[in-house]
């Protein structure tokens, strides 16, 4: 097993190797759709219950969350980890104008050998899973695992009757969110780390390609998580040379050696997680979102993409998705 490589502030300094190694150790990765929320245009009959509760791990109506009057549809039914089987037969029962999918939830577990793997490689995915909207307040989920996603609302305008424009909170239509001390979801091993990616509007989930049910039994997961599983981390040489190395924003990015920026990008890579972070959560040292956030924040005039360097994520996707009810361990 390859050792880390450890700075003198306490980040590895080479994330490329790190996930190339840690890749060669992944014993498995599954990919599955972990929970779909459907409005439906008529109430499922009895039989059609029974069979959708047979083929999903569960299944129930969500009776707190009903669709709006209005829209021409009757109920909000709540899927979790259905088969392939399930979503078709919905889809050719109530046709496409019958139902309209609102929330869906797809996964991707990674499992491995032991726990130090696992948290080496929550570790990374922690520090270098790059998030669409870096997040502003994070929270520790249950259980311990840390969900370091994009926050629950966002700030957007709009105008009153009165034509005054004021800021409302929003719900975030996509978030992310990563899990490592809970069980795989799929096939109940140990040592796993769960990703999974959330839409959660209709408009998310059309532009997704999952907007109907149909789209979700037909979806290619491994063209989906080349696409959503981005890998980056900041080159501290060239957040050093962006930066100069001061946490404030008001200094001037000085000329030096090499070393020198290296040095002063290593040193700010500590700093930024505490400058950005929540009451409740502090990112890890590295993570690029925290950095990203503090680059817009304090340098708009930055093109920041320049401070980071992609990993590729081809050893991490998944070769095919995991068929509840019909794939067994």
């Amino acid at each position: 097993m390859a050792r880390l490589a450890i700075s003198e502030f306490g980040a590895i300094t080479n994330w490329a190797d790190e996930a190339v190694s840690l890749a060669a150790l992944i014993l498995r990765r599954i990919a599955f759709v972990d929970r779909v929320v459907v409005w439906v245009a008529r109430p499922l009959s009895i039989g059609t219950q029974a069979f959708l509760r047979h083929q999903c791990e569960l299944a129930f109506p969500d009776r707190k969350h009903r669709p709006p009057k209005g829209y021409g549809f009757a109920e909000t039914w709540v899927i979790i980890r259905p088969s392939r089987d399930a979503l078709r037969a919905l889809h050719r029962l109530l046709g496409p104008d019958g139902c309209l999918i609102v929330a869906c939830e797809l996964s991707l577990d990674l499992i491995v050998a032991n726990g130090e793997i696992r948290s080496r490689l929550a570790l990374l995915m922690s520090v270098c899973w790059a998030h669409l909207r870096a997040p502003r307040n994070s929270a520790p989920s249950s259980g311990g695992a840390v969900e370091y996603s994009a926050p629950r609302f966002r700030n957007a305008e709009a105008v009153t009757a009165d034509g005054e424009v004021v800021t409302v909170k929003r719900p975030t239509r996509r978030r992310q969110s990563r899990y490592s001390d809970e069980r795989s979801r799929a096939t109940g091993h140990r040592y796993c780390v769960h990703l999974e990616v959330k839409f959660q509007s209709a408009r998310a989930c059309r532009d997704a390609g999952v907007g109907s049910l149909i789209d979700i039994v037909r979806l290619d997961h491994a063209a989906f998580w080349r696409r959503h599983l981005t890998l980056r981390y900041a080159d501290p040489a060239a957040l050093g040379r962006i930066t100069g190395g001061t946490p404030t924003g008001r200094g001037r990015p000085r000329s030096g050696s090499t070393q020198a920026q290296e040095t002063d990008g290593r040193r700010l890579m500590g700093i930024v997680p505490v400058l950005v972070g929540s009451d409740h959560y502090t990112a890890p040292s590295g993570n690029v979102d925290a950095i990203k956030s503090y680059l817009r924040t304090s340098y708009p005039g930055v093109r920041s993409y320049r401070a980071f360097v992609t990993i590729p994520n081809d050893r991490f996707v998944p070769t095919k998705a995991w068929n509840f009810r019909y794939d067994h361990d």
